[in-house]
């Protein structure tokens, strides 16, 4: 991987400071980079790389203030003078609205229907791959809804030294660029383990500042974080004539290499041969994530049988209460203990959240408890099972935008096949699903005599256990 800090300014201009911009390739000389945030003076400076302007198909946004995407719209008719007509655009939820709106600019209307530009919004938690990247975004603390990002190549780390005066050379490993953010634990340990940490320093610590990092709050942020080299960017002209006392800071609290980015930095995320790979993040995760899992599933398996026994000495509404303030409490803790935050981003938020409180938690679960003092518990379990199924279904009636692909059809098929095991577990019937999917036939799965039961036996034998949601 191949990383070149095009812009580590901010806002307010300095002379040799553009907009925040950076060029991630996969691999030197990567003829398919990713452009991350597009601030004013990153087109400029995306012409002296080698790749060129014309060379960005991807963009990936980190949150919408001016400084990030002013450039986007002229590299899209830069890219259209070149004869490149295709640009995805990635970012949080209100990208699309964003170029929407830039392409809506009475000026601009022209360039509607002349470049193709699909858009693309990602939430925090989100894993996918971009230009070779394997990427993962996580929620910052900023005035607007931002997302850092952690990027993986999927290639070996055996390579070669950056070549020229302009480039360090690191060794392999992630790389992570905080966006713009507060400096606070969570975003400390998204960056833990990684090679090299982007990440915002716009003022020193003189200046009483939101929603930005000085150094102390950086350096004490970051202590005891296995990171091996952090960069500091988002440069406002305060910081002038201060990047050594600001570097000193923050390794007052945090034990590494700290440097200031300057546009035109380059450096290589590769090592020579021999040295030995950090494990990747998703790696060190999957144990973790497999317990994980089975520890849900045990949970909300046995969640609908625990429910139906304390009916019989609680109120449906009441139990619902205790057990949703019991998860809330346990919630804060672990959002406190994380270094996560707890304020809403935005007044954006607060409707999300007020119905998501009231209906999604409240209403339903007090109705759920209510309908299972009137039905077993395996009846609960599968008609609850039904709203992961039919949710994709009805997104698609509502956003006609949001397509659901091959593997998302399969996925609600294979879902509502699981569904009609638990209502009914019967040889027969899994037989004939199998043959319908042109799963194989198996001879271990034998036709026996289907025997005659009350309509809800076969849901008493399986109050046990219930679907993953």
């Amino acid at each position: 991987m191949r990383v070149t800090f095009l812009g580590t300014g901010s806002a307010m201009p300095v002379a040799d400071r553009v907009q925040t911009g950076l060029l991630v390739e996969a691999a030197p000389g990567d003829r398919r980079p990713l452009l991350v945030d597009c601030g004013a003076g990153v087109l400029h400076r995306l012409s002296q790389t080698d790749p060129g302007y014309e060379a960005v198909s991807t963009v990936l946004l980190t949150h919408h203030h001016l400084d990030h995407v002013a450039d986007l719209l002229p590299l899209v008719k830069a890219r259209w003078l070149a004869g490149e007509e295709r640009l995805t655009v990635v970012g949080p939820p209100g990208t699309k609205a964003l170029v929407d709106d830039l392409f809506a600019v009475g000026e601009y209307e022209y360039l509607d229907g002349r470049v193709d530009v699909s858009v693309r919004e990602v939430h925090a938690g989100t894993e996918f791959s971009l230009a070779g990247l394997d990427v993962e975004a996580f929620e910052t603390r900023h005035s607007k809804p931002c997302l850092a990002y952690r990027f993986a190549d999927r290639g070996g780390d055996a390579g070669t030294e950056a070549a020229d005066a302009d480039a360090d050379a690191d060794a392999g490993g992630d790389f992570v660029f905080s966006g713009d953010s507060e400096a606070f634990a969570g975003l400390a340990n998204f960056a833990d383990g990684a090679r090299v940490l982007a990440h915002d320093c716009s003022f020193p610590d003189e200046v009483d500042v939101d929603n930005h990092p000085t150094p102390t709050q950086l350096g004490e942020a970051l202590a005891g974080t296995d990171v091996d080299r952090v960069y500091l960017t988002h440069l406002y002209p305060h910081t002038e004539g201060n990047h050594e006392e600001m570097i000193a800071s923050v390794e007052r609290g945090f034990d590494g290499d700290v440097r200031v980015a300057r546009d035109g930095l380059r450096f290589e995320r590769e090592g020579p041969p021999g040295v030995v790979r950090r494990p990747h993040r998703r790696e060190r995760r999957v144990n973790r994530d497999a317990a994980g899992f089975l520890a849900l599933a045990a949970l909300w398996g046995t969640a609908f049988v625990a429910t139906k026994a304390a009916l019989a000495d609680f109120p449906p509404v009441l139990l619902a209460a205790l057990r949703f303030g019991a998860a809330a409490a346990t919630l804060v803790a672990v959002a406190v203990a994380t270094g996560r935050g707890l304020r809403p981003a935005g007044r954006g938020d607060l409707a999300p959240i007020l119905a998501g409180g009231a209906f999604s938690i409240g209403l339903h679960h007090a109705l759920l408890f209510t309908g299972q003092q009137y039905v077993p518990s395996a009846v609960a379990a599968t008609l609850l099972g039904l709203i992961p199924v039919l949710t994709p279904v009805a997104a698609r009636a509502l956003r006609p935008d949001d397509r659901i692909d091959a593997v998302g059809a399969v996925g609600i098929l294979v879902g509502f096949a699981g569904l009609v095991l638990i209502a009914d577990p019967d040889a027969d019937r899994v037989r004939a699903l199998l043959q319908a999917t042109g799963a194989a036939r198996s001879p271990a799965v034998r036709a026996r005599p289907r025997p005659r039961s009350a309509p809800c036996s076969c849901s008493r034998r399986r109050s046990r256990g219930s679907p993953a949601r």
